[in-house]
């Protein structure tokens, strides 16, 4: 047992021991990957929202056999597979001088703001300078109304 806490008493001191300093480019890096994080849910937002409402991604359209859901699902898997690296590089500017402590829960507050402005900026931008967006954010509701509809007498037909 003498054993097995001294293994555990070396790995505890061990993992909190020191970590190499904050490197300066993190400061740019983090904010910088903030942004575009932001900026492709942006535009996977306005995608998503283009193809809801027309059936086609901002003016190009859908080939004949294609679904809509089909086309939204694409869309998900497209968003997933660019924000991923993202994801990736910002986590590691969290983790990159070891492990986050007690400070960087600022950090992690700070990029969120960043994040959540950035979207809300584009979004409200968007939303005012593209009238396409607004007609389809106004359809919407009509919209989402034909569609449960379709649901309910699909689901009486069955």
């Amino acid at each position: 047992m003498r054993a097995n806490a001294d293994q555990w008493r070396y790995n505890w001191h061990s993992y909190w021991a020191e970590h190499a300093p904050f490197h300066p480019g993190m400061g740019f890096a983090l904010p910088l990957f903030s942004l575009l994080h932001g900026a492709a849910k942006v535009l996977w937002i306005c995608a998503l929202i283009s193809l809801l409402a027309t059936g086609a991604v901002f003016g190009l359209a859908l080939p004949a056999n294609v679904p809509v859901w089909v086309a939204a699902l694409l869309l998900f898997i497209a968003y997933g597979i660019i924000v991923c690296p993202l994801k990736a590089a910002r986590r590691s500017c969290y983790w990159g001088s070891g492990r986050p402590g007690w400070a960087w829960s600022f950090v992690f507050l700070l990029d969120a703001v960043v994040w959540l402005a950035v979207v809300a900026a584009l979004l409200w931008l968007a939303f005012h300078y593209f009238p396409e967006l607004r007609e389809a954010v106004r359809s919407i509701p009509s919209l989402a109304h034909q569609a449960a509809d379709d649901i309910r007498a699909w689901w009486q037909g069955k």
